[in-house]
C-alpha cells in the first residue's frame, strides 16, 4: 500500500458526510464533493482511503476512473446500484479525461442522481470542474483544491517510506520537491535505488535530471505529442513568477532555438491556451496580474536549472529583471507594483545585490505617486513571503524598515491635522507601524517623547482605554521583551500620576 499522510481536512469533510448519509434522520448538506489538483497531488490516493473508510464504515462504495469508463458507463453503474443498495457512495476519478461531449452527459446524470438523497459523491479532476450548465447541481457541488504537503507532512511522508534514511533525507527532499507528493515519491524510489552524495554537485545534477525527467515526462507530459515543445515552453515560463505577453515573447525569442520564434505578438497568445490544453498546468493569477505556472512544478524546474545550468538560470533572471525594471519605468498604479517586485526577484536571483540606496529611491517614488498606492505595494510585499525569502535578511530588514517608516510618517502627518475623535486612531497606527520598523533602536523613548507632544500640544487626550489597546496592538506586542516591559512600566507610571 502506498504511503498516505496528512489530508486530515479533507478525510474530515468526508467522515462528516458519510456519518449523516447512513443516519436517516439527517440530510446531507454537501452531497457532492470535488478535490481538484494536479497530476500528481494525491488525488486518487485520497480517492482510495475514502473507499477505506467506506469499508470500514461497511458502507457501499463505487469506485470508478474516466481513464477507464465512460461517463455514461458510471452513470448506468450508479443507477444499477442504487436500486439494489442505498446508501450509496460514488467515487469518481479523473474528469479531465472526458470529451466535452461526455462531460456534458455527466452533468445532467450526476444533475439526476444528486435528487436521491441517499447518494454522496466525490470527485477528482485536475482542473475544478464548476457544472455551471446545471444550476441545481452547481448549488450542492463543494470543491476544494488539493495542495502541496506542509513540512511536516512531508517528512512524516518521507520517514514512513525511508525509515531512518528518511530522517536524513526529508529536509533535501521537502527543498527540492516542496512537498509536491509525486516528486516526493519519484526521489525516493531514486534515493532507495542506490547510494547518493547528496552534498556532491555532480551526484546532485544526476539526481534531479531523473526526479525531473519522471515527474515531467514520466507523469505530467505522459501521451503529448511534442514532449520536447512543452517541456521547452514549460522549462522557460517556469522562471518568471508571473508573465505576460510581452515577457513570453522575451523569453522565447531571446532563450529558445528560431523553430519555436513565432511571427507576431497576436501569434504568442495562442500558446497558454496550447499548453493548458495538454497540461492543466497553467492559470492567470488575478492576484499577480498575469500568467503563472504551477507552483511545484515551477520550483521543479528552477531546482533542475540552477543544478544542472547555473549560468543559464543567472542569465535568465538578470534578462528578466532588465524587462521587469524597463516595464516597470512605463506604466503606473498596480501594474507598477508588480513589474517593482518582479525587478527585485529577479536582480537577488541573478546574483546581483539591491543597495539600500536603490530600494529607498524606488519605496520614495512610489509614495510620492499615491499614498494609497504605497499602503498597497507594503500590504503585498507583506504577503510576499517567497520575495522576502529571495532577498535575504539584510536587503528585507532594510525594505521593511523603509516601509515602516514611510507608513508610521504618514500616520505622524495625519495625527497633526486630525480631529479629536480621529486623532487617537492615527495615532495607534503611528506607534504601531514604528514598533515595527527594526531600525528603531528605543521605542520606549520615542514613545515617551511622543506622548510628551501629545499632551502639551492637547489637541486630543491620551485615553487609559487607549494605553490599554495599545498593548494589545500586533505591532507593539511584537516588541522584544526587555522594550515592552519598559513601555508597560511607563504606561504604568502615566495611570499612577493620573490616579493622584
Amino acid at each position: 500500500m502506498e504511503a498516505f499522510v496528512n489530508r486530515a481536512d479533507e478525510l474530515e469533510l468526508v467522515e462528516e458526510a458519510l456519518e449523516t448519509l447512513q443516519d436517516p434522520q439527517r440530510l446531507l448538506r454537501t452531497p457532492l464533493i470535488e478535490f481538484w489538483g494536479i497530476e500528481g497531488m494525491g488525488k486518487s490516493s485520497l480517492l482510495a482511503k475514502i473507499q477505506e473508510r467506506c469499508q470500514h464504515k461497511q458502507l457501499t462504495c463505487l469506485h470508478a476512473t474516466l481513464e477507464r469508463q465512460s461517463s455514461e458507463q458510471v452513470l448506468v453503474q450508479t443507477r444499477k446500484q442504487l436500486e439494489q443498495q442505498r446508501p450509496l457512495v460514488l467515487l469518481l476519478d479523473a474528469l479531465e479525461q472526458q470529451e466535452s461531449e461526455q462531460q456534458g452527459k455527466l452533468e445532467v446524470g450526476l444533475g439526476e442522481l444528486s435528487e436521491d438523497s441517499h447518494l454522496f459523491v466525490v470527485l477528482s479532476s485536475r482542473k475544478v470542474e464548476r457544472f455551471g450548465g446545471t444550476r441545481a447541481l452547481a448549488r450542492k457541488l463543494h470543491a476544494y483544491p488539493l495542495g502541496p504537503l506542509d513540512p511536516a507532512s512531508s517528512r512524516a511522508y518521507v520517514e514512513q517510506v525511508a525509515g531512518e534514511r528518511g530522517q536524513e533525507w526529508w529536509e533535501v527532499v521537502y527543498e527540492w520537491t516542496q512537498g509536491y507528493p509525486l516528486a516526493m515519491k519519484v526521489m525516493l524510489e531514486a534515493l532507495m535505488a542506490k547510494p547518493w552524495e547528496l552534498d556532491n554537485p555532480e551526484q546532485q545534477k544526476q539526481l534531479i535530471a531523473r526526479v525531473l525527467e519522471r515527474v515531467i515526462e514520466g507523469y505530467v507530459l505522459r501521451g503529448v505529442a511534442d514532449m520536447i515543445w512543452y517541456r521547452t515552453m514549460l522549462s522557460l515560463l517556469s522562471v518568471p513568477r508571473r508573465f505576460n505577453l510581452v515577457i513570453m515573447q522575451e523569453l522565447i525569442e531571446g532563450f529558445a532555438a528560431p523553430d519555436y520564434h513565432l511571427k507576431s505578438r497576436l501569434a504568442y497568445m495562442t500558446i497558454p491556451a496550447q499548453l493548458n490544453e495538454q497540461t492543466q498546468l497553467l492559470d492567470w493569477d488575478v492576484s499577480k496580474g498575469g500568467y503563472a505556472i504551477e507552483g511545484v512544478i515551477r520550483h521543479l524546474f528552477l531546482q533542475y536549472l540552477r543544478l544542472r545550468h547555473p549560468e543559464d538560470y543567472r542569465e535568465l533572471h538578470q534578462r528578466l529583471a532588465e524587462v521587469n525594471r524597463d516595464l516597470m519605468r512605463q506604466v503606473h498604479g498596480s501594474d507598477r507594483l508588480r513589474y517593482l517586485r518582479e525587478y527585485w526577484y529577479h536582480r537577488v536571483s541573478s546574483g546581483q545585490t539591491l543597495e539600500q540606496e536603490e530600494l529607498a529611491r524606488e519605496i520614495e517614488e512610489l509614495s510620492q505617486e499615491s499614498e494609497e498606492l504605497f499602503v498597497q505595494f507594503a500590504e503585498e510585499y507583506k504577503q510576499d513571503q517567497e520575495l522576502q525569502q529571495t532577498l535575504g535578511p539584510v536587503a528585507s530588514r532594510q525594505v521593511r524598515s523603509l516601509i515602516e517608516k514611510k507608513l508610521s510618517g504618514v500616520y505622524w502627518k495625519l495625527v497633526q491635522t486630525a480631529s479629536e475623535l480621529e486623532g487617537p486612531r492615527y495615532l495607534r497606527l503611528f506607534f504601531s507601524h514604528a514598533a515595527r520598523d527594526p531600525e528603531v533602536k528605543n521605542f520606549p523613548a520615542l514613545f515617551e517623547s511622543v506622548i510628551g507632544q501629545i499632551e502639551q500640544a492637547q489637541k486630543f487626550g491620551v485615553s487609559d482605554s487607549f494605553l490599554e489597546d495599545l498593548l494589545h496592538d500586533e505591532g507593539i506586542s511584537a516588541l522584544p521583551n526587555e522594550d515592552f516591559e519598559k513601555l508597560v512600566t511607563f504606561i504604568s507610571k502615566i495611570r499612577s500620576e493620573r490616579d493622584r
